[in-house]
């Protein structure tokens, strides 16, 4: 017996049997950690992801933060996790809008107002559920049954085209109702029915000639060339000098101001014009006028309906026989006054970005008037079609891109322009539909600028850029 107190063959099995609850809750404490972290990896990607689908649909339109919900829940609609339920979700209410710099509280109000002023989204994904092997072996339960992971991202907007205006949207006023053809009155600066107008001075670095006494607004208004490239962050003119803005666009059609105080502006060729008009090389631009494309016949404050006088136009200018630009100024016709004018010149909009006439060129354009007897004044007095004020050579090229001007749209501007900080939304293309006077510019709506190019409208110039915010 004294033999038996001594045997400890069976102590092995023993020990297993006592350690193998220990060990099995070892290894599922080290499956169920790692499914945790898989857990948080997959949720996190996802919220990635949809931070990043969303914040490419911000751009200002009013169903912006519409589309950027059903974006971030489509980016993750195919994804699972590690969990009880596998497919992630995105809850409408688990996404939020902030305006600039993804900072202060999230955007309240309507979907529209929301949209308008929306540059930063924050996506949290729903709770999920780790689904638990053998880490319950040890008595560990519930602390991490639920996980939601969240991200934000930015939208931000750019530009390398010359753009030398800024219209401010705030409320009810903005440019959500535009559509290609229609006319607004931009007062700049000023307000106009609750709108807000600016002029922007030339990004840093931009190779703009400055200007002695403060004239660089008014050089940037006119600049013909490029090398103008603004990050989202664009930079008002907080001056008020009464005509610039007149000053700087009338350069492109062919108008150059009296005792200019600023040297730039003779330098800067205009746009070859598509018909005659009185000519006004020099003199008081606040109240002469030239011969122009016809206003909208109505107007809602800034705005215009876009409908305006073809046939009259036709009448006037396109009365020679085989004028290959009558048939399209028809009472039933809808060609915009941009598209009248690139049939004159006879190029394509593609075109226009890089087209360039010569004097000659202008001249034997068959669709282009020379003169319009109506006007008042002796013949001399009469401007041709072909630029007469600029003081350039046979060889000196007129680009038809002169009479395309491209407007910033910001949404968090307040109630004034602020010097700094603004944050541009998207781009607008205009086309300059008659001379600026009192500083009002009279501009057609062409479309959009979309960095995706919308069938080539950006080209490679407009840049829309997403990204994390850590």
């Amino acid at each position: 017996m004294k033999r038996n107190f001594r045997d400890n063959s069976g102590a092995v099995s023993l020990y297993a049997a006592l350690a193998l609850p220990v060990l099995v809750g070892i290894v599922g404490l080290a499956l169920d950690s790692n499914n945790l972290f898989t857990m948080d990896a997959d949720l996190q990607h996802a919220a990635d992801a949809a931070a990043l689908a969303g914040a490419a649909e911000l751009d200002g339109a009013t169903d912006a933060s519409t589309r950027a919900i059903s974006a971030a829940q489509t980016a993750v609609a195919n994804t699972s996790v590690m969990s009880t339920v596998h497919a992630i979700s995105i809850p409408a209410a688990n996404v939020l809008f902030y305006s600039a710099n993804c900072t202060g509280s999230a955007l309240t109000g309507t979907a529209a107002q929301i949209s308008r002023s929306a540059s930063c989204i924050k996506v949290t994904t729903e709770n999920k559920t780790l689904v638990k092997y053998l880490i319950q072996a040890v008595g560990f339960t519930g602390a991490i049954n639920n996980k939601n992971r969240s991200a934000m991202a930015t939208s931000t907007y750019s530009t390398c085209r010359p753009t030398p205006l800024l219209i401010c949207e705030s409320g009810t006023v903005n440019l959500n109702g535009a559509s290609e053809g229609k006319q607004y009155q931009l007062t700049t600066p000023g307000t106009n029915s609750g709108a807000l107008f600016g002029r922007l001075l030339p990004p840093p670095g931009s190779g703009i000639p400055s200007s002695s006494g403060g004239h660089d607004a008014e050089t940037y208004l006119g600049w013909p060339g490029g090398g103008t490239c603004y990050s989202n962050s664009i930079i008002p003119d907080t001056g008020n000098a009464n005509g610039t803005t007149q000053k700087g666009v009338n350069t492109r059609l062919d108008i150059y101001p009296s005792g200019n105080a600023n040297p730039n502006l003779s330098t800067f060729p205009p746009a070859p014009q598509s018909l005659g008009g009185l000519k006004e090389c020099t003199g008081n631009q606040t109240t002469s006028t030239r011969a122009s494309f016809p206003q909208d016949q109505s107007f809602n404050g800034w705005a215009g309906n876009g409908v305006w006088d073809r046939v009259g136009y036709k009448n006037l200018v396109h009365t020679q026989a085989g004028d290959v630009v009558a048939p399209l100024l028809c009472a039933t016709c809808t060609i915009t006054r941009f598209k009248t004018y690139l049939a004159e010149l006879g190029i394509s909009e593609t075109q226009a970005e890089t087209a360039g006439f010569t004097a000659a060129s202008i001249t034997n354009l068959k669709t282009v008037v020379k003169s319009f007897p109506s006007d008042s004044g002796s013949g001399s007095n009469l401007d041709h079609a072909a630029p007469s004020c600029f003081g350039g050579g046979a060889s000196t090229v007129y680009p038809a891109s002169r009479r395309i001007i491209y407007v910033a749209v910001s949404n968090n501007c307040g109630s004034s322009i602020p010097a700094s900080g603004l944050v541009v939304s998207r781009y607008a293309k205009f086309f300059l539909t008659e001379a600026t006077q009192n500083d009002v510019v009279w501009a057609e709506f062409i479309r959009w600028e979309t960095a995706s190019g919308n069938g080539g409208t950006g080209g490679n110039s407009f840049h829309h850029t997403v990204q994390l915010v850590k």
